[in-house]
């Protein structure tokens, strides 16, 4: 009876995406039977890859686009508001309040992968068999390496004996594994991708991974380890052999309002019926004008110069009860959708430009990382001509670049975490000219060295793995 069960709560879970066997996955035992009567055809392999992207739909929609703004600089808690994670944007982490939407959608996409890369067999070689290998295993890294981020330091700070995270490459639930060192967790996100690069195809459509998107991954977690060279030479390969661009300034807004894809080398589609309001993280709009949860940091506000086309793209100002806000409206404005609906962008040639810029310059071929740097900017300022930069101007610049561009896509925390620095809120309030309600003294900021820089396991997944080490100070 519990194979039976097992069985039908992991089509529902892959095939049509019911979350209420997610914590059935948890206590019931993987069967090899029931798995290969399903993963039996090329069709049904394609319907259960397409479950697989929709469990990175459920993470990547949720709180993990999120919280790398919200545990930084770049928002500030709306005081009129209904305070969503105010715990969370306080800095008040702790086992009980962590980050563990990403450990049950992490895993459950690592799970499927491995449980689909478990059954290929029974398919002829070939292309296809070759491009759904690439694809789980390109799945199985990304997903360890968004795990890593959170729970793990970075490489490129910190040492190969840290603590990395558990690294699965079966579905035996059973097991208790430990956590691996931070050098081999990455050695093995690393394999993964490099093992896709070989199988993956050139192109499998909007709203899946291919070849291009796998050497844009790579070149970002390469930065993460430091690994300069490498990151420059995944980065360079897209841009010199992808059909993809820089966004041009005239196709910034239909690039957010989902009608332009021509930068968007891997995003998570969104479709109207599926529930997802991606913009509700930030706020709702109404008959009333928009209710923000979070606004903008003003001093963050400011850094966008009127001539930059990403500041009427990111932002509103308007008026909720009477007051002035910069509102968020990065994920509100696809034409024909509900309020916040839209697709949830996770690898542009925009990211691309700015990895292979930051290589290039911690490599000190400072003209190339100019080039690089300037192909962004030519796109987003209105009256454009390059300040030339050098040596650290040049490397201020693409960080800065990387700020504005990047906002509100899940990087800031790790941007800041990966360099070794830390931060300092302003004490700007939430209206709309720096008034208002700032952050309270107990939450202005992170030290680089402040272990908050690292999430908390929560006693729950403690419980449950009586060989998973809690991080430090937690």
């Amino acid at each position: 009876m519990r194979k039976i069960i097992y069985f039908v709560c992991t089509l529902s879970a892959i095939i049509m995406m019911m979350p209420s066997c997610s914590d059935r996955l948890d206590i019931l035992p993987y069967n090899e039977l029931e798995t290969s009567i399903v993963l039996n055809s090329p069709s049904n392999f394609e319907i259960y890859t397409r479950g697989i992207y929709g469990q990175l739909r459920g993470y990547y929609a949720g709180v993990y686009t999120l919280y790398p703004d919200v545990v930084s600089d770049n928002l500030i808690l709306k005081q009129n508001g209904i305070k969503t994670h105010q715990n969370t944007y306080l800095l008040n982490l702790n086992s009980s309040n962590t980050w563990g939407s990403i450990r049950d959608g992490g895993h459950n996409v690592i799970f499927s992968a491995n449980t689909a890369l478990g059954q290929l067999d029974v398919l002829e070689d070939g292309d296809f068999k070759d491009n759904l290998r690439g694809e789980y295993l390109a799945l199985r890294g990304l997903a360890h390496f968004d795990i890593a981020k959170v729970y793990a330091k970075t490489p490129s700070v910190g040492s190969s004996g840290d603590l990395g995270v558990i690294y699965r490459k079966d579905v035996n639930i059973g097991t208790q594994p430990s956590r691996l060192d931070l050098e081999t967790t990455y050695s093995n996100i690393v394999n993964d991708l490099e093992t896709a690069k070989s199988l993956i195809s050139e192109d499998n459509g909007v709203g899946r991974l291919n070849l291009y998107a796998v050497y844009g991954i790579l070149s970002r977690v390469y930065l993460y380890m430091g690994e300069w060279e490498l990151a420059r030479d995944n980065a360079q390969f897209v841009l010199d052999n992808s059909p993809y661009e820089v966004t041009p300034s005239a196709q910034f807004n239909p690039l957010w309002d989902n009608s332009y894809n021509g930068s968007s080398i891997f995003k998570i589609l969104i479709d109207n019926q599926d529930g997802i309001s991606m913009g509700v993280n930030y706020g709702q709009t109404g008959p009333d004008g928009t209710k923000s949860v979070y606004v903008p940091d003003f001093e963050f506000y400011q850094m966008y110069s009127t001539d930059d086309v990403r500041r009427d793209a990111y932002f509103e100002t308007s008026a909720f009860d009477n007051n002035l806000y910069n509102h968020m409206i990065k994920y509100r404005q696809r034409p024909g959708s509900p309020a916040n609906v839209a697709d949830i962008p996770v690898l542009r040639m925009d990211e691309v430009v700015l990895n292979l810029a930051e290589a290039q310059a911690e490599l000190n071929n400072d003209g190339a990382a100019l080039q690089a740097l300037d192909l962004l900017r030519l796109e987003r300022y209105g009256s454009f001509i390059s300040g030339n930069e050098m040596g650290q101007q040049l490397k201020d610049a693409i960080q800065l670049e990387r700020r504005l561009e990047l906002a509100f896509e899940g990087h800031r925390y790790f941007d800041l975490k990966r360099k070794g620095l830390g931060f300092t809120r302003s004490t700007f309030g939430d209206f709309a000219d720096g008034t208002g309600t700032p952050p309270p003294s107990t939450a202005l900021g992170l030290a680089a060295d402040d272990h908050r820089f690292v999430f908390p396991y929560s006693l729950r997944e403690l419980d449950i793995n009586p060989n998973l080490v809690q991080n430090p100070e937690y």
